[in-house]
């Protein structure tokens, strides 16, 4: 199995703690050259850096121990990237990255559906995919302490800041990062509106963009899994302004 370890000096974070790390990444690609390049420039800005030339080799280390952040190729032979992501969803929401050697619309609407958490097209700088992941593990930090003065309930949908889950009557949701910290930014502005452009910059991280295909498939998602549990309150849709969370039609407070 090929296992390109870069994180120089320091003990695989399997074996130990990762010290001075920012995060753990595992990083899933068949091209080698793609692989060193960016696992040299992830290992620089402080990442301990796991790279696997195949699927299976990846899910064989993630499925025992799982990491801070993953990075997928979408054309890798066997396991590809897309299955990698819905297998990596159906135990955990861990941020992922998708990475495609092609633009296509297909591959990216794919990867939003299986609930990644941002997507970049080859060929790219890597200095913008650390900084990509830069600012994913940044929002998931701030957005997680940031809870200053927030409810802990709205109808039947908790969060406990101990945990840093959400729950519908008890029953934890399972989020996506990208879902979980939308869902932190409206409970801290319940029933208020909030546009597109600031929900690109406040929970993407990022200026707004014309094409907000990601913001409408990211509330989507967050919408069947609200109303699948069956919780009294949901994002709506407010037309001409964008979403808020809010009550459900003839629900009111519980």
């Amino acid at each position: 199995m090929l296992i390109v370890w870069l994180g120089r000096g320091r003990t695989p974070p399997t074996l130990c703690a990762k010290g001075s790390a920012v995060a753990l990444i595992y990083l899933a690609d068949d091209e080698r050259e793609v692989r060193e390049i960016l696992n040299r420039f992830l290992a620089a800005d402080g990442h301990e850096v796991l790279a696997f030339g195949s699927g299976s080799e990846f899910w064989d280390v993630f499925s025992r121990t799982p990491c801070d952040l993953a990075i997928l190729d979408i054309m890798m032979p066997g396991i590809d990237g897309i299955e990698l992501l819905a297998r990596i969803r159906g135990s955990s929401q861990v941020p992922v990255v998708m990475v495609s050697a092609k633009d296509s619309d297909e591959d990216y609407c794919r990867g939003l559906v299986f609930g990644a958490d941002d997507y970049i097209t080859k060929p790219f700088k890597p200095t913008l995919l650390v900084a990509k992941v830069r600012s994913i593990l940044h929002r998931i930090d701030v957005r997680s302490r940031d809870l200053g003065g927030m409810p802990k309930r709205w109808g039947n949908l908790e969060y406990c800041a101990r945990t840093r889950t959400f729950s519908v009557d008890g029953m934890e949701l399972a989020l996506t990062a990208q879902e979980h910290q939308l869902l932190l930014f409206y409970f801290k502005k319940f029933n208020v509106p909030v546009s597109r452009d600031e929900l690109s910059r406040e929970v993407w991280g990022s200026e707004p963009l014309p094409a907000s295909r990601a913001i409408d498939e990211a509330n989507r998602r967050l919408r069947r899994r609200l109303l699948a549990a069956g919780s009294t309150v949901y994002n709506q849709t407010v037309w001409g302004r964008g979403y808020r969370l809010t009550y459900r039609e003839g629900e009111g407070r519980l």
